[in-house]
């Protein structure tokens, strides 16, 4: 995606996964930065494709907005078009990553080969779950990111 100046660092607490726009850094919560998982890898690429799809459309992040069970970033892309683009991107690059790690099932060894290939697909699934319309990137895909 081009993107070369923006840091990514380590945070404390649960679900505190966010892009952080005044600092240009991805911010990860230690479970999901130090953790060697696919889901984690799945919840980096989810952050870093709404930055990415942000930065695609000539946007730019204003502030991140922090609820008990979501992060968001609060962006200045109008154009509902662009807003939609914007949604899609977090769950395209999870479902991405779910992808990207079936093949790894047939490295394993067992028992992890015939868990990786069920795990991998759930990966994916949950992520194309947040485009329904009742999770925040759906609702902003279904919408047009109306606020």
């Amino acid at each position: 995606a081009g993107i070369h100046d923006v840091r990514i660092e380590a945070v404390p607490g649960l679900l505190s996964d966010h892009y952080d726009p005044r600092a240009k850094a991805v911010r990860l919560s230690e479970e999901v930065l130090n953790a060697r998982t696919v889901s984690a890898a799945a919840v980096a690429a989810h952050e870093v494709g709404h930055l990415a799809a942000v930065r695609a459309v000539r946007g730019r992040a204003r502030y991140v907005a922090a609820g008990r069970n979501q992060v968001g970033v609060i962006h200045d892309v109008h154009h509902a078009g662009r807003r939609r683009l914007v949604a899609v991107a977090g769950p395209a690059a999870g479902v991405a990553a779910g992808v990207a790690a079936w093949p790894l099932a047939a490295v394993l060894p067992a028992p992890a080969d015939d868990l990786a290939a069920p795990l991998a697909l759930v990966l994916a699934l949950g992520h194309l779950a947040g485009l329904l319309p009742w999770f925040a990137d759906g609702r902003h895909l279904w919408t047009g990111g109306s606020r």
